[in-house]
């Protein structure tokens, strides 16, 4: 549900908290809040956990030799041992080919079948000798595994290098997040061929994909988790297909498109995923009912793409005060202070905030904009208010189905 809140009435809305208050035992000496009360959320380290856990600090005065603005710094200080990477099962040893499955690993190490794409410009990018046998010819499937915060992202492009001599129509396969949703993009001559499957996929939780393309039905497939979908692909010619014999090389892109894919004109510009993928198998074959496994399936070359899938809130960047939620965005986090009673960045800050209305004054919020627009089951909404008023508007929210 698309969702435009609007308060119109005269009241006084007031959000109040405590502090939570804990016995410490830091190092040197005990944390002292001074005589201020800004109430700045601090960090201090407890011997006896041999930790550093958070405190209140009035803004002013106080043990300045055991207080720090963030869990770093006083892991730093206090135990000169910092590890802001999360734990991590990767071996330094390089896993032999022949010992490899079908799911996509690099090169360089082998043991890792996840990646994470926390930046703009990160993209994994197959193509040559390792995957010869993926020809347009031959029916072919790419199936994956994917979870993200965010409602558009290229996940996987699939093109071909034409050798000189070979006449081929442009073609181009994309499979894409778009308002939540998948959508796979067929592009062969002028025909284009959508199909969207699924919806409210950005909510980092895992989802399941597998697209398929049956040349001799000349028919398009696709799968989220148990949702599936099929049409026919426009252009092709069910005896033909494609129209070429030959061998052509296919390169293919994950998570985003490489600086030398951008310019060979590609239709649809898209936003580079940021999440994690994993289990990326490449199956094809003479019919879609024999299709097989491309074994080892090893990457050609990667950029900015990180092993492994990093929660952001598991590691010691994490600086959410206790008792709010942390959300990992892969390249940053948030801290969500829903119930907590606490507001700011990282829900620190108890001072009230009041607004008071008067009738035909209101406050006006945006949820997200039009073009981020996503299929939404729970929306929430809470605050504490008073009024003299017996009849007044409070809340008024405007949504509407996807278009």
């Amino acid at each position: 549900m698309l969702l435009l809140l609007t308060y119109v009435c005269p009241f006084l809305v007031i959000i109040l908290a405590r502090p939570d208050r804990h016995a410490l035992h830091p190092c040197p000496g005990p944390p002292d809040r001074g005589p201020c009360n800004r109430n700045s959320y601090k960090w201090a380290f407890d011997h006896d956990r041999q930790e550093c856990i958070g405190f209140l600090w009035g803004g002013c005065a106080g043990n300045d030799k055991n207080r720090f603005d963030s869990e770093q710094q006083c892991m730093e200080r206090c135990l000169s041992i910092l590890s802001s990477t999360p734990f991590s099962t990767n071996s330094s040893t390089v896993v032999p080919k022949e010992e490899r499955g079908p799911q996509l690993t690099f090169q360089e190490t082998g043991n890792q079948n996840i990646f994470m794409f926390a930046q703009s410009n990160t993209f994994i990018q197959i193509d040559g000798d390792i995957i010869q046998t993926f020809q347009l010819r031959l029916c072919r499937q790419i199936s994956f595994q994917f979870r993200t915060r965010l409602p558009h992202g290229l996940l996987v492009y699939h093109n071909v290098q034409v050798p000189t001599g070979v006449s081929l129509q442009p073609y181009a396969l994309y499979i894409i997040v778009q308002q939540g949703q998948l959508k796979v993009v067929h592009v062969y001559g002028k025909h284009s061929t959508a199909l969207t499957v699924g919806r409210g996929l950005n909510k980092d939780e895992w989802h399941s994909v597998t697209v398929r393309i049956d040349v001799h039905s000349a028919r398009l497939m696709a799968t989220v988790d148990d949702m599936k979908e099929e049409t026919d692909l426009m252009g092709l010619d069910k005896e033909n297909n494609y129209g070429v014999s030959a061998n052509v090389t296919s390169v293919i892109l994950i998570g985003g498109l490489s600086s030398e894919e951008r310019l060979h004109g590609v239709k649809y510009i898209i936003e580079s995923f940021v999440g994690c993928i994993k289990d990326v198998i490449l199956s094809t074959g003479k019919s879609a009912s024999d299709l097989l496994p491309i074994t080892p399936l090893i990457a050609t070359k990667h950029e900015n793409v990180q092993e492994g899938c990093i929660d952001k809130c598991r590691t010691m960047e994490n600086l959410c005060f206790k008792g709010s939620r942390c959300i990992n965005h892969y390249n940053a986090f948030t801290c969500d202070c829903f119930g907590t009673n606490y507001e700011g960045e990282y829900c620190d800050i108890y001072t009230a905030t009041i607004l008071t209305l008067r009738g035909s004054s209101y406050v006006s919020y945006r949820v997200y904009d039009w073009k981020d627009r996503v299929h939404s089951s729970v929306t929430r909404f809470s605050m504490l208010f008073k009024t003299r008023f017996d009849n007044s508007a409070l809340l008024y929210a405007a949504g509407g189905d996807l278009g």
